[in-house]
């Protein structure tokens, strides 16, 4: 019941195929929430994840600024490869894509899966960043997710 979950939205950024994005989506999932021993597994009957994908022109963020992507984060530059950045556009567009694709006036919690191979996140206001990687993004979506579903600090 609505009432007793909450629903985490990732959305896509930096992805030009939708498969692309699906299979991340799910990997991050079961890796977060639904495989036992997940960071989030205790927890999971109270959360519903929903998926939804953006087409971006580029496939890569913007570093020292954003790229053509579908919610413009990118890295700063001359800085170690680690806060994924949202610029003044980002979290509007993601609360207006999840309304739009889910019909929901709010959504709980913004999750923006970055296409980035390499480590970084950061959870803003509204809404977390956090990449794809297959070696570390579980790692940097702990320390984000706990920021955003924890309130921790």
């Amino acid at each position: 019941p609505r009432a007793t979950t909450v629903d985490v939205v990732l959305l896509s950024e930096a992805y030009t195929r939708a498969d692309h994005f699906f299979a991340d989506a799910d990997r991050a999932t079961r890796s977060y929430f639904s495989a036992r021993g997940a960071t989030f597994f205790g927890v999971s009957a109270l959360i519903n994840v929903h998926a939804v994908y953006l087409r971006s022109a580029a496939s890569k963020i913007g570093r020292g600024g954003p790229a053509d992507t579908a919610f413009r984060c990118y890295r700063a530059r001359d800085e170690p490869l680690r806060a994924i950045l949202d610029s003044n556009v980002t979290l509007p567009r993601a609360r207006a894509a999840c309304r739009e694709a889910l019909g929901c006036p709010g959504c709980d919690f913004l999750v923006l899966l970055v296409n980035e191979p390499l480590y970084g996140g950061m959870a803003a206001e509204g809404g977390t960043m956090i990449t794809n990687s297959p070696t570390s993004g579980a790692i940097s979506a702990r320390h984000e997710l706990a920021h955003a579903l924890a309130d921790l600090g």
